[in-house]
């Protein structure tokens, strides 16, 4: 665990980079979450497997209070509009919805790809620190090349495992 947070300080500097990206993150799980959840319920006003709400509930901040208000709004786009426009309007709703999803996907990928590369700068910049500081003898008792294939994909084991726990993080 001690290394792991070694490691993890490399992240202190691009701070609001991953603040950035964990927002537009968590935005987009927000609206993949609306654009595929929006359907289930219209279809079932649309096909009579639910009950049409025509009075207003009360809105609660709970799964029953929000699935009600749901219901009462698709409801009143189907009287007004009839089944074929509240039909369309929930597809054009989902494709919205979904353009948000994936924008805002994006968005954080994109924020995401400097704090990627900064960590992986940082770390090979002290690591070429350290190895200015080893003693000549070192470089005489191993090869040139395992040296700097060791450095190179322990770089990118680092990298990888900087990235992986950010993506749990999300």
């Amino acid at each position: 665990m001690k290394k792991f947070l070694r490691i993890l300080k490399y992240l202190v500097p691009f701070w609001p980079k991953v603040s950035t990206s964990l927002f537009f993150n968590l935005m987009s799980i927000l609206f993949g979450l609306f654009s595929i959840t929006m359907v289930i319920p219209f279809l079932g006003i649309l096909f009579n497997i639910n009950p049409m709400v025509v009075t207003k509930p009360v809105f609660e901040l709970s799964t029953k209070g929000i699935e009600q208000t749901y219901y009462y709004y698709m409801s009143q786009i189907i009287v007004h509009y009839g089944k074929v426009g509240a039909l369309a309007y929930v597809c054009v709703t989902v494709v919205v919805m979904f353009l948000f999803k994936n924008t805002t996907q994006y968005l954080g990928l994109y924020f995401l790809a400097p704090v990627r590369t900064g960590v992986v700068r940082d770390v090979r910049k002290g690591l070429y620190q350290k190895i200015l500081e080893l003693p000549m003898s070192y470089f005489s008792d191993e090869k040139k090349g395992d040296i700097i294939s060791r450095m190179t994909s322990d770089v990118n084991e680092i990298e990888q495992s900087i990235i992986r726990s950010l993506d749990f993080f999300f």
